[in-house]
This record gives structure tokens, sequence and C-alpha cells, in this order.
């Protein structure tokens, strides 16, 4: 288990990737059509302080690859079209039996307003009809969403899967832009914390020489954390 407390966004990513290449098991992932060989662990990581800021204004390491992250915030929209897509997160949080997102966002107001918290500002996206068999099932599970004080607000993403070098810090971003243009924001509140926590963050054997060039920041390098 790798845990992380962080309030440096890049800083939490780059202790990531070098655990992750320390402590991680080798294994193979997919299906019979198409196996991937990975270098995986469970991760708990927290985010903090100026890691929200950073997040907030798309702020990535000098070494994460994918660079097009404004671009991407757009498939986190109502008005993108989701059809291009077998999944997205946008999709799956509106388009189903109801919109998760007007839930989350008046169960919040009502826990503002009351000031008594709830452990029920609680989505889930994975469909099991649909994503057991699915040759690309969907990697976030579930969004939780807790006001602590005076509109301040935790939130936490869950995931099954997660590439932690090509799409760590995107996906990151871009769940936290959707939470806060249609949940936090339209309450007058702020996200003060992140806990992110993954069944099975990976680095595929592919892209294992580049991660081993991916730089610390702003910590010494033999500081990590570990269970």
């Amino acid at each position: 288990m790798i845990y992380i407390k962080d309030k440096d966004f890049n800083s939490a990513w780059g202790r990531l990737i070098h655990q992750i290449i320390i402590f991680g098991n080798k294994r193979t992932i997919g299906d019979i059509n198409e196996p991937k060989n990975i270098t995986d662990e469970t991760s708990v990581i927290e985010l903090y302080g100026n890691a929200i800021n950073q997040i907030e204004n798309n702020e990535i390491h000098p070494d994460y690859p994918f660079k097009f992250i404004k671009k991407y915030l757009d498939e986190f929209t109502y008005e993108f079209d989701h059809s291009k897509f077998v999944y997205t997160a946008m999709d799956r949080m509106f388009n189903r039996e109801t919109d998760q997102l007007i839930y989350l966002r008046f169960n919040l107001k009502d826990q503002i307003e009351t000031g008594i918290s709830s452990n029920r500002g609680n989505s889930v996206l994975w469909n099991i009809e649909k994503d057991t068999t699915s040759g690309s099932p969907i990697c976030p599970q579930r969004v939780w969403i807790k006001h602590i004080k005076n509109r301040k607000v935790e939130v936490h993403f869950t995931w099954r899967s997660r590439d932690a070098f090509s799409a760590w810090q995107a996906d990151i971003i871009s769940m936290a832009y959707m939470i806060n243009k249609y949940v936090i924001k339209p309450n007058n509140a702020k996200i003060i914390k992140i806990i992110d926590y993954c069944d099975s963050v990976h680095i595929y054997d592919s892209d294992m020489n580049n991660a081993k060039k991916v730089k610390l920041v702003n910590m010494n390098p033999q500081v990590i954390y570990y269970e």
C-alpha cells in the first residue's frame, strides 16, 4: 500500500511514480486478446493546501507526458458529445436513471444550510452489466463529498484501475473540474482536501523507462512513505 500526503500536486505525482517503481508488483492485466504487463500497487493520496490550487489551475509536473489538459476538460461538461466514446466519467454522472450531479449539488446544499454533515453525498459510476465484460471499462468508480465547515469541502475519488504515468494528474484535474463546476461552486463552496484511492495504480512496461526519468519535486528523494 502506498500512502502519500502532500500539499504539492507535482510532488505527489513524482513520489507516486517512484514508489510504484520501488515497491510495485509485476502483473499482467486486461484479457486474453489484449494482455498488458504492468507494475502496480494500491494507493491512497491525500492532497491539501496549495495542491488544490495547482489542480484547479491545471498545473502539471514538467515530466508529465499528457499536455492537452484544457482541451481534455471539455469532456467533463454537459455540452460535450459523449457519444463519441464508449464512456466518459461525465456521461456516467448524468446519463443514467438520474443526474447524479444534481443530487450531489443538493446534498451539499443541505449539508451547508443545516450545519449537519452527511455521508450520503455519494455517486457511483460503475455499471456492472456493461463494464464487467467491456473492452474499455470505466476507471473511476465513486465520488464522495463531505462538507467540513464554513463551505469548506473534502472530496474523495475512488478508482478501480489507473495509469499512473500518463493519466494520474489529468484524471484528478478533470474530475475536480467537473465537481467544482457542477457541485462545489454553485454552492459557493471550496475544496480544501482531495483523497484519491486507487485499487491498482500502475505503470505499463512500455512506459517504465520514461517513468524512471521522472524527477522528484520539492522534497528529499529519500523521504518516502509506505506500508
